[in-house]
C-alpha cells in the first residue's frame, strides 16, 4: 500500500513538472515570436516603405493617409480646350502609369485625343476606397474646382485591396479601410491599442490576406462583394455631384480579368455607370498580355493601342 501511494505521489510530481516545462516552453515560444516579429519584421519594414526606421507604436498606429497635394500626377500637359471642364481619372497604378513618363500614360494620351484637361488622381497601390476618400475631402475640390466626367480604371486586385486592412502584409501602417454600415461607408478607427498590436503582427496580417483571398474566391460572397464595390461608386458620384452641382458622366474601364466582372458590369450599368471592358475590343485580351510590361502593368504600346478605342466609348459631357 505504501509503495502504491509513493508511486502516485511520484506520478503527480512528474505530471506537475511536465506541465511546468510545457508552460515555460509556451511562454518562451511566445517571447521569441514577439522578439522576432519586432526585430526582424518591424525594423526591416522601413526598407520596404523607403522611409527612415521608426519604432512602431501600437498605442498610436500609423494609419494610411493621403496628402492630396502629393498623390496623383500633377504634371498636366496636352492639347487643352479651356471651354470644357476637366475629366478626373481615378484608379491604381495602371491608371497612374507605373514605370511610365507622363507623356506615355493613358491620361496624357486621352487628354491629347479629346483636347480636354484630364487630371490624374490615380494613386499607386490605390483602389475604390481612395477614390471615395478623395471625394470626401475639401482639398480635393481645391485641386479640381469642377468636372463633368470621371473615369475609373478597374483591375482585379482592387477587390482584395478593398477588404484587407493592410495593402501589403509587410507594411506596418494600416491601410485605408472602410466598412459598410446601413448603406454608408464608415472609415475604420484604430483606438484600441491591444487590438492594434494584435492586428499589426506579421502572422496576423498574413492570415488576414489569406482570409480575404478565400473570401473573394468563394462565389457565395459574390453579391456582397459586388454590392460593396457598387456602393463605393455610387457614394463617390453622389459626393461629386453634390459638390459640383450637376450630373457627372461616370465611366468604368475594366482592364484585364476581374473576378465577378459580369455581375459588376450588370450592376454598374443598372446604376447608370458607363462600362468599357477592354477585352471586348478586337484583340483586346491578347494585346493586354502581349503589350504588358514585365511586371504586368500596361506599356506605352498598350495605351497607344487602347486609348483611341476607349475614347470612342466614353461618355463625356458636351460631346
Amino acid at each position: 500500500m505504501l509503495k502504491f501511494s509513493y508511486i502516485k505521489v511520484e506520478i503527480k510530481k512528474m505530471r506537475n513538472n511536465l506541465l511546468k516545462i510545457l508552460l515555460i516552453n509556451i511562454v518562451l515560444v511566445i517571447v521569441v515570436f514577439f522578439i522576432t516579429d519586432d526585430m526582424v519584421y518591424r525594423n526591416s519594414i522601413s526598407n520596404i516603405e523607403r522611409k527612415t526606421p521608426k519604432k512602431y507604436s501600437f498605442a498610436k498606429p500609423k494609419i494610411y493617409e493621403l496628402d492630396l497635394n502629393k498623390y496623383g500626377r500633377n504634371d498636366f500637359k496636352g492639347k487643352i480646350n479651356n471651354n470644357k471642364n476637366p475629366i478626373v481619372l481615378f484608379g491604381g497604378s495602371f491608371a497612374y502609369g507605373q514605370n511610365l513618363k507622363y507623356e506615355q500614360t493613358f491620361s496624357y494620351k486621352l487628354s491629347d485625343i479629346l483636347s480636354i484637361l484630364l487630371i490624374n488622381r490615380a494613386i499607386m497601390a490605390g483602389g475604390f476606397q481612395h477614390m471615395y476618400y478623395q471625394s470626401t475631402k475639401s482639398k480635393f475640390y481645391k485641386i479640381i474646382p469642377d468636372a463633368n466626367s470621371v473615369i475609373y480604371i478597374m483591375i482585379d486586385d482592387h477587390l482584395k485591396r478593398m477588404l484587407v486592412y493592410t495593402f501589403n502584409v509587410n507594411f506596418v501602417n494600416f491601410y485605408l479601410h472602410y466598412s459598410e454600415k446601413k448603406g454608408k461607408l464608415t472609415m475604420d478607427n484604430y483606438k484600441n491599442p491591444y487590438l492594434n498590436f494584435f492586428k499589426s503582427l506579421y502572422i496576423v496580417k498574413l492570415i488576414n490576406h489569406k482570409y480575404v483571398e478565400n473570401y473573394i474566391k468563394n462565389e457565395k460572397n459574390a453579391d456582397e462583394i459586388t454590392d460593396l464595390v457598387i456602393l463605393y461608386f455610387i457614394k463617390t458620384r453622389e459626393n461629386l455631384e453634390k459638390h459640383f452641382g450637376h450630373k457627372i458622366d461616370f465611366n468604368v474601364v475594366i482592364y484585364g480579368y476581374v473576378k465577378y466582372e459580369d455581375i459588376l458590369k450588370e450592376k454598374l450599368k443598372k446604376n447608370g455607370f458607363n462600362v468599357i471592358d477592354i477585352k471586348e475590343f478586337k484583340n483586346g485580351a491578347e494585346n493586354q498580355k502581349k503589350m504588358a510590361q514585365k511586371d504586368g502593368h500596361p506599356s506605352e504600346e498598350a495605351w497607344n493601342y487602347f486609348t483611341p478605342l476607349i475614347a470612342e466609348k466614353l461618355l463625356i459631357q458636351g460631346d
